[in-house]
Parts: C-alpha cells; structure tokens; sequence
C-alpha cells in the first residue's frame, strides 16, 4: 500500500507543472480574490494546480484526477470551516448554477445546505466579475 502511494503521489506531483498553472491562472485569475463567508463557512477558488491536488486528496473525489482546472466554463471553490474542507464546489460559468457540491468520498457535508445557500445568495460576484472581463475583452 506504502508503494502504491508514493506512486500515486508522484503521478499528482506531474500533474502540478508550470504549464497547465499558468494556463489556469490565464484562464481563471480573475475569480481568484473572490472570498465568501458567513460567520463559520468560508467559500475559496482554488488557485493552483496544487491546491486542486490537495483537495481532491483530501476529499477523495477527482477533482484533480479529472483535470477540472481545464474545463473551461467551471469555476472551482473549496468550502471549508475553521480551516477544514468540508466540500469542493463547480459553478458552472455560462449559467451561473451550481453543478456539484461535494464532501468527502462525493458525500453531502453536515453543512451542505448551508454552504449551497451561501453560494447562490453571492452569485452575483463571479457573474460581475465575468461581466467586466468581456466587456475588457
């Protein structure tokens, strides 16, 4: 098993190069000052190759595996409280909805609904953000 996980961990070590990082801070730099938070809950994009390794470490899903930072009209967030992960979230940038809210091993949080309320009701940020960056395109 040792063996195996170093293989694993080395696959994702590839994943994580300065291409594919550049081309996502291309790509999704805008969003990244974007931060939503109640009074426990904070909502993150992810802004680094590395950072989608961790999560999808952490959370044992694929959103790493799957090379969600390439998708072109996702944007991805990580819900954490106190500090600790607790769902990846994909906003889908063409009609601004929630495609997936997910916790560990694809399991809904205790703090899903709060954490997909969260989201919707701030919308409005990414959808101004993206509004200004066509406009500047």
């Amino acid at each position: 098993n040792r063996r195996k996980r170093e293989k694993y961990m080395e696959e994702l070590a590839k994943q994580d190069n300065p291409k594919a990082q550049k081309m996502y801070k291309e790509a999704k730099g805008m969003y990244f000052g974007i931060c939503i938070t109640d009074e426990e809950l904070t909502i993150e994009v992810l802004k680094s190759i590395k950072e989608f390794i961790a999560e999808g470490e952490v959370m044992h899903h694929c959103v790493n595996r799957c090379a969600y930072y390439s998708k072109d009209n996702s944007l991805i967030l990580s819900a954490k409280v106190n500090g600790e992960r607790m769902e990846t979230i994909e906003i889908d940038l063409t009609d601004f909805r929630i495609v997936q809210s997910r916790g560990k091993c694809n399991q809904n949080s205790p703090y899903h609904d709060r954490i997909v309320d969260l989201m919707n009701s701030n919308m409005g940020q990414i959808k101004a953000i993206k509004r200004k960056a066509n406009k500047v395109a």
